[in-house]
C-alpha cells in the first residue's frame, strides 16, 4: 500500500473538515486564505455552528489517488489521441510515446505541450489539479466536455481507455506517474540545501499549517466574542436577572435569556410608572437645579454677613443714642428760637429788609 492509500484509510476516521484540508493539500501545493475561510465554517459547523454559505465538505475519495500496479504488472503509455475540447488543441489528433527509451516533445511557447500535460496530470490523478481544461475560446462555445483516448501496453496487451472530465478514469491509468514543476515536493532550508520528502508526506505538514491558521482564527473570534460583564454591573444582585448577569457566559441558555427578557402586563405597567415619573422629575434635572439655588443661596449669605458688621447690635445702639442727641438738640434749639422770635430784640444790624427772605433783592 503507497503512503497515500495509507493516508486515504486515516482520512476515514477523521472529521469532514480535516478530510477537505487533505484532498485540498494533495490537489495544490500551497493553501489560500478562501481555503481557510472555507475550513473554519466547515469546522464550526462540526460543532453545531450555522454557516449562512451552506458550504459542504468535499472529503478526500479514492478516484483522486493514484494506485500502484498490480505486482508483476507493466504499463506503458503508447500514446494520447482523439483529444476534444481541450484548450487549443486541435481535434481528434494523436501524439505517441515510445515504449522504449525516452520520448522528448518540444515546441513554441503556445504549441500545446501545457494542454497535454494539464490532461495527462488529471487522468493520471497527480498531485497537482490547480489548472482547468477549458475549451478553445477563440470557437463558439462548443457541447460536451474535454475528452480523450489513452493507449496503453499492460503487460504486453495493448488496450485502449476512454476518458470523459467529470468521470474518474480507469484506475489503471493512475498507475502512471506524472511529474511536472507543479507538482515537484522540494524543500529549500535557509541554508538553500534541498532535502528529500516521500511522496504524500508533505500532507501532514500542510494539514499541521492549517490547523495552526484555524487555532488563530479561534483565538481571534473567542476575543472578540469574550464575554464583558462591566456593562451590566448596576444588574447585579439578588434578582432573578442579577443572578443571571452574575454567571453570564458563553453557556448562558438562550432560552434562559429569553425568559427573563419577556414582561408580563404587571411589569410592563410598572416599568411605564418608572419611566413617567424619572421624565416627570428627572433627578439630574433637579440636581442642578438645587445645585444652583444653592450657589445663590451661598451668595446671599457672603452678602448678608459682609452688611451686618454696619449693623450689628453695638452699632444701632450707638446711633440710636446719637438719634436722641440729635433730637434733644434740635428740641432745644426749636425752643430757643421761638423765645427769641418773642421778645422781638434783633442784634445790631439785623431785622431790616435784607433779612426779609420775602423780600426780593435790590440790583
Amino acid at each position: 500500500m503507497s503512503i497515500l492509500q495509507e493516508i486515504l484509510t486515516w482520512s476515514e476516521d477523521l472529521a469532514d473538515w480535516q478530510s477537505d484540508a487533505i484532498a485540498r493539500l494533495f490537489t495544490k501545493p500551497n493553501i489560500s486564505p478562501e481555503d481557510i475561510n472555507d475550513l473554519y465554517a466547515l469546522l464550526k459547523k462540526e460543532h453545531g455552528i450555522i454557516d449562512a454559505e451552506e458550504r459542504v465538505a468535499k472529503r478526500l475519495t479514492e478516484d483522486q489517488i493514484s494506485k500502484p500496479a498490480p505486482s508483476g504488472t507493466r504499463v506503458d503509455l503508447l500514446c494520447v489521441k482523439n483529444l476534444n475540447r481541450v484548450n487549443a488543441l486541435a481535434n481528434n489528433q494523436q501524439l505517441s510515446f515510445s515504449a522504449k527509451g525516452l520520448t522528448v516533445i518540444y515546441g513554441d511557447n503556445g504549441s500545446g505541450k501545457s494542454g497535454y500535460s494539464r490532461v495527462l496530470k488529471k487522468v493520471c490523478r497527480a498531485r497537482d489539479q490547480s489548472e482547468p481544461i477549458l475549451p478553445n475560446a477563440n470557437f463558439p462555445p462548443q457541447a460536451g466536455k474535454a475528452e480523450a483516448t489513452f493507449e496503453i501496453n499492460v503487460s504486453g496487451v495493448v488496450k485502449e481507455e476512454k476518458w470523459v472530465e467529470g468521470k474518474p478514469a480507469d484506475d489503471i491509468l493512475s498507475t502512471i506517474a506524472i511529474f511536472d514543476h507543479r507538482c515537484a515536493r522540494a524543500y529549500v532550508d535557509e541554508e538553500d540545501d534541498f532535502s528529500y520528502v516521500p511522496y504524500g508526506l508533505d500532507i501532514f505538514e500542510g494539514l499541521a499549517n492549517v490547523c495552526r491558521q484555524l487555532k488563530e482564527k479561534i483565538d481571534a473570534d473567542i476575543i472578540q466574542c469574550d464575554v464583558n460583564n462591566s456593562q451590566f454591573e448596576d444588574l447585579r444582585g439578588s434578582t432573578s436577572v442579577g443572578r443571571l448577569i452574575e454567571n453570564l457566559s458563553s453557556g448562558t441558555a438562550f432560552d434562559d435569556v429569553e425568559a427573563l427578557a419577556n414582561l408580563e402586563p404587571e411589569d410592563i405597567q410598572q416599568f411605564e410608572t418608572l419611566n413617567r415619573s424619572l421624565n416627570t422629575d428627572n433627578p439630574l434635572q433637579n440636581a442642578e437645579l438645587l445645585k444652583r439655588t444653592s450657589q445663590r443661596f451661598m451668595r446671599v449669605a457672603k452678602n448678608f454677613k459682609e452688611k451686618f458688621a454696619y449693623v450689628n447690635d453695638s452699632e444701632f445702639a450707638r446711633f440710636s443714642e446719637l438719634d436722641q442727641k440729635f433730637l434733644s438738640a434740635k428740641v432745644a434749639s426749636d425752643l430757643a428760637k421761638d423765645k427769641f422770635n418773642e421778645s422781638g430784640h434783633f442784634l445790631s444790624g439785623t431785622g431790616g429788609e435784607a433779612w426779609n427772605p420775602s423780600l426780593p433783592l435790590n440790583g
